[in-house]
């Protein structure tokens, strides 16, 4: 193909979700590729990311997912110091726009980053609100559940983690939220937004052997796993308990 004679040691898959799986798994058996990098969502299907995953482990490739506020610094501090200003968390609300499979995985891996690894997760009705485009849903961690809300105006782009705590309550907030919010709350404002430049740049550091990848690819097929089953309309209102993530067991499965 032409990927094989072009030998490129990076590859960035940016097409249409439900090409991702295929093209993935063929960019992982070029000998001279390294890593690759996928736009978000991983795949339309759990099935299908844990085969990408299988594939790229199999083969010695690094997997990226282009969640890209993962590898944002500003979310690396703040996602574990965030109960210093908190204290013990009581509740936790995500806004979001612009449609489920569009902002729900970047929602999903911020939840991961900040939260832990999710047990459940649960559909709710929401009157008012086209629940196709935006969803309403909770999600279960160990220590709190996360109410995620949508916000669906006209035009509006809205992403926004709000934790109120025993101390004091905090939100990250980015783009333009017409939401009223409490005056009580310590507003964080966003990092620069450079975060395809900090992906990139991990990437690098990672085939260098200078760096660790901050993700696996569990949290992308955790991710894909959320998303199908909100995906099911006939799942509303019906709680799913989440499988781990057994990547070594993914692993297995190919050979």
């Amino acid at each position: 193909t032409r990927l094989t004679k072009s030998r490129p040691h990076i590859i960035i898959v940016a097409t249409p979700p439900e090409t991702h799986a295929e093209i993935v798994m063929e960019a992982a058996d070029i000998p001279a590729v390294k890593a690759i990098v996928c736009e978000k969502p991983m795949a339309l299907s759990v099935e299908a990311a844990e085969k990408m995953v299988a594939r790229c482990q199999r083969k010695g490739k690094l997997l990226f997912v282009n969640h890209n506020r993962h590898f944002d610094p500003f979310h690396q501090k703040w996602s574990t110091m965030w109960q210093t200003i908190t204290g013990p968390p009581q509740a936790a609300v995500f806004y979001y726009s612009r449609g489920l499979w569009n902002t729900g995985p970047h929602l999903l891996d911020l939840a991961f980053m900040y939260f832990g690894i999710p047990q459940w997760v649960t559909n709710e009705l929401v009157f008012g609100v086209n629940e196709q485009l935006n969803p309403a849903f909770r999600i279960g961690f160990d220590d709190l559940v996360l109410h995620v809300v949508p916000y669906n105006e006209a035009g509006a782009y809205v992403f926004e983690l709000v934790i109120r705590g025993t101390q004091k309550n905090l939100v990250f907030c980015e783009g333009c939220n017409k939401l009223r919010l409490a005056q009580e709350l310590v507003v964080v404002e966003e990092s620069d937004g450079d975060n395809l430049r900090n992906m990139l740049r991990h990437v690098v550091s990672c085939i260098e052997g200078k760096d660790k990848p901050v993700s696996t690819g569990a949290e992308a097929v955790r991710a894909v796993q959320i998303l199908e089953h909100l995906d099911n309309s006939e799942a509303t209102c019906r709680r799913l308990c989440l499988k781990s993530v057994d990547l070594e067991k993914i692993e297995k499965s190919e050979r």
